[in-house]
């Protein structure tokens, strides 16, 4: 029997999109026979020529079958090579070290299309050396919405009905300490520096190297070194993973986004306003993202070359509301290689909700959003997922159920200098979860250059002891509350932990959305085991 993960038509719709669910099954040709939906590829997945699909493929690493030296990747070659059907292995997805690439093949030869509603056993999700197959689709990435005012709060999802039926658990789904745009200040990444308590730190952060993978990044003096010898301090080794190209040219960012990124955690501006965090680290730029999207294949495929070419961080300000176990075995791995991944929560709360894919990942430091200002007056960004997942919109299965945010970082209206592609600069105000992930990278970075063993979870308890509270905003906005450069150096921990901390209606927002949460997860399961019964 072979325990496959693959992504299967599941008959609800969230909105007007589509839902599709990843359940765990056994199946074996003796049940394959059982009766299931019948599956059709969702709007959003890759596509070629004719009815050929992308798949993302991880093969059993722990088979003893490539102790003679040949390549975990070589069952799948030969699995190409058996049909005359044009199936394909893309080869810049290949990644020997993970057993992970992404085939090119129709959804019969991988066998999950239903025909009369029966699996087709002979596919390549039933091969015994097959660990997972995913469907690889294209994630867009959410921008805020803009509500000028909470008196919007009641007309948006989750609106008056959703409210009351939190408050009928106790809780009360007010605006409170939330920041809507009219709440929002804009100010420069020095102000952001502040609230974080990183102005004045004197740490050498030219052993780090911070990944971003991210629409790529524009070249420009604020990636600069000082001295005699200086230069630009994007590595050569920057990857188009899109293209399949490498250098500094490679990866010139369209967008603006990637650069931004960029240039919040490393810029060494000649103004101390848009000076970033870690002015001397190396940046490894991995484009992964176009016009606003990228395919699940390639983000894993960035996150993999991130470890590989040792990253120190990984900033990743995107996110898709749907769970990828593609992206999840990317950040396990890198998370081995010993990198620290920081994903944005998504921005989104007023649709999907609860924290965005990789940011539910247990592989990553979760980062919400607030407004740039003190902890003790900064309010939650009305635009900031929150937690705990309830495991069941995102079509995980269950797997990212009780998913929390670690920490809540300035993420509203803030302004860094960003080279542009005519090689001149220009200032840059953006807003969002994409703005405080790599504000995080960057408190997280001065500790990491003091402390370069430190692993993932030596990091997140660090976070846990040292960050400020918010006490304006729920433990399920903000987690530990917000980083703070200074305490993570020293170990001094706040006088409060934010639970202890929050104002009462702060907590009462958090307690509303826990409620929702495992009322959702109820259903989840219910309806997950009754799945399970049909294919058994």
């Amino acid at each position: 029997m072979t325990q496959i993960r693959t992504r299967r038509e599941f008959l609800t719709n969230i909105g007007t999109a589509s839902a599709v669910i990843l359940v765990p099954a056994t199946i074996s040709p003796t049940t394959s026979g059982s009766s299931v939906w019948p599956w059709s590829a969702p709007d959003d997945a890759v596509s070629h020529s004719g009815d050929r699909l992308s798949w993302i493929v991880s093969v059993d690493t722990d088979d003893d079958d490539d102790e003679d030296g040949s390549s975990k990747l070589e069952s799948l070659e030969s699995w190409t090579e058996r049909t005359e059907n044009d199936r394909r292995v893309i080869e810049r997805t290949k990644h020997e070290a993970s057993g992970t690439a992404t085939v090119i093949a129709t959804p019969a030869d991988i066998g999950v299309r239903a025909r009369d509603n029966q699996y087709l056993s002979d596919g390549l999700a039933f091969e015994s050396w097959v660990d997972s197959v995913e469907l690889n689709r294209t994630v867009q990435l959410a921008e805020p919405i803009s509500p000028e005012s909470e008196d919007v709060w009641d007309e948006m999802s989750p609106g008056r009905l959703m409210s009351a039926h939190m408050s009928a658990f106790g809780g009360d789904l007010n605006a409170s300490g939330v920041a809507f745009d009219a709440d929002m200040e804009s100010g420069p990444l020095y102000d952001t520096r502040t609230a974080t308590d990183a102005i004045g730190i004197d740490t050498d952060t030219s052993t780090l190297r911070v990944a971003v993978v991210d629409s790529g990044i524009n070249d420009g003096s604020v990636f600069d070194t000082d001295g005699e010898e200086a230069g630009t301090r994007i590595l050569e080794s920057s990857w188009n993973v899109i293209t399949d190209e490498t250098g500094i040219d490679a990866i010139q960012d369209d967008d603006g986004h990637g650069t931004w990124v960029a240039s919040c955690i490393t810029a060494n501006d000649a103004e101390v306003n848009y000076r970033g965090y870690l002015t001397q680290s190396e940046v490894l730029g991995v484009k992964a993202l176009s016009d606003g999207g990228g395919a699940i294949d390639e983000i894993a495929a960035a996150i993999r070359y991130a470890a590989d070419q040792g990253a120190d961080l990984i900033c990743l300000s995107l996110g898709s509301p749907l769970y990828s176990m593609a992206i999840a075995d990317a950040l396990e791995y890198a998370v081995g290689e010993g990198a620290i991944p920081v994903a944005a929560a998504g921005n989104d709360r007023q649709a999907t909700r609860w924290l965005a894919t990789p940011a539910s990942i247990e592989h990553t430091i979760a980062v919400g959003a607030t407004t740039t200002a003190p902890p003790e007056e900064a309010q939650s960004a009305y635009y900031s997922n929150t937690a705990p997942h309830n495991g069941f919109t995102d079509d995980s299965g269950g797997i990212t159920a009780g998913a929390q945010i670690d920490v809540g970082a300035p993420g509203c209206k803030i302004t860094a200098r960003t080279p542009t592609l005519s090689g001149g600069s220009t200032l840059t105000e953006l807003t969002g979860t994409s703005m405080a992930a790599p504000v995080t990278c960057g408190v997280i970075g001065h500790y990491l250059a003091e402390n370069p063993d430190a692993d993932l979870e030596e990091v997140r308890e660090m976070l846990e002891k040292t960050c400020e509270p918010v006490q304006n905003a729920a433990v399920e906005e903000v987690g530990y509350g917000m980083p703070n450069a200074a305490n993570l150096l020293s170990g001094d921990e706040p006088e409060e932990t934010q639970e202890e901390a929050m104002t009462d209606d702060a907590a009462a927002r958090g307690l509303a959305y826990r409620q929702l949460s495992q009322s959702r997860t109820a259903k989840m399961v219910v309806e997950i085991n009754e799945f399970v019964d049909e294919l058994i």
